[in-house]
């Protein structure tokens, strides 16, 4: 992956970890170059983690509202995005990454 790429990616995930409320645009937009870059090791681990912050606010209780996802919830993911983030901009590895951002 270019460097150029890397940044965007790294900057997309800080932004998107940064949101206070759903931003369909920026979720998109991570998303699609993620995507587009699953074959990196540390893009194939967050990609299912995306598509399930994303579901956060699309989930509906029994009688069929809206609910929004707490602060605990998407305080993992930003702290996530963020570790992700960041172990792009060093260039680790999945288990770098683990060890120093995501334990």
């Amino acid at each position: 992956m270019e460097d150029v790429t890397r940044k965007e990616i790294a900057d997309c995930l800080d932004e998107l970890a940064d949101q206070q409320q759903w931003n369909p645009e920026l979720w998109q937009r991570c998303y699609d170059l993620i995507g587009a870059h699953h074959d990196n090791e540390l893009l194939g681990y967050i990609h299912d983690d995306l598509v399930h912050y994303s579901g956060e606010f699309k989930s509906v209780n029994l009688l069929g509202f809206r609910v929004k996802p707490d602060q605990y919830q998407m305080e993992n993911y930003r702290q996530e995005f963020r570790g992700i983030a960041s172990a792009l901009r060093e260039y680790l590895s999945l288990n770098e990454a683990k060890k120093k951002y995501l334990a």
